[in-house]
């Protein structure tokens, strides 16, 4: 069984042991952000840190943010990174509720085309394509 919990601090000892997660997931993020902006936007606030574990041992993170577009609020999951999508998603519903607490509405991801299907079972929809171009 996996727990999940919300970090409220951001100290060396976490930092180490979510570094590999983040250097993994790097590559994918939306905004090309680099590590040491999350972990900028992680201590001051603007994201949040979910870390999912299996006894002592880290299995996965989730980083979210909460999007503010003036008459409603959504909780964007920003980067989930793991060996199983499925042991993210496990932890869909308690960060579901910890969104509503504070006042999101709905909840964006951007993913790879093959969430999909999993992402459906939590009734989830695609709304929109985001497509990307160098210039």
């Amino acid at each position: 069984m996996t727990e999940i919990i919300l970090t409220k601090v951001l100290n060396e000892q976490i930092y180490l042991a979510i570094f590999p997660f983040l250097k993994r997931g790097e590559q994918r993020l939306i905004d090309n952000a680099t590590i040491s902006e999350i972990v900028h936007d992680i201590k001051i606030g603007n994201k949040q840190l979910w870390l999912i574990y299996e006894g002592k041992k880290l299995l996965s993170i989730v980083i979210t943010a909460m999007v503010d577009y003036g008459n409603h609020k959504h909780l964007l999951y920003y980067l989930m990174v793991g060996d199983d999508i499925d042991v993210c998603l496990n932890h869909y519903d308690e960060i579901g509720e910890w969104a509503k607490s504070h006042n999101c509405t709905k909840v964006e991801l951007y993913g790879r085309r093959g969430w999909e299907k999993k992402l459906k079972k939590r009734n989830f929809k695609v709304s929109y394509v985001c497509m990307t171009s160098n210039l």
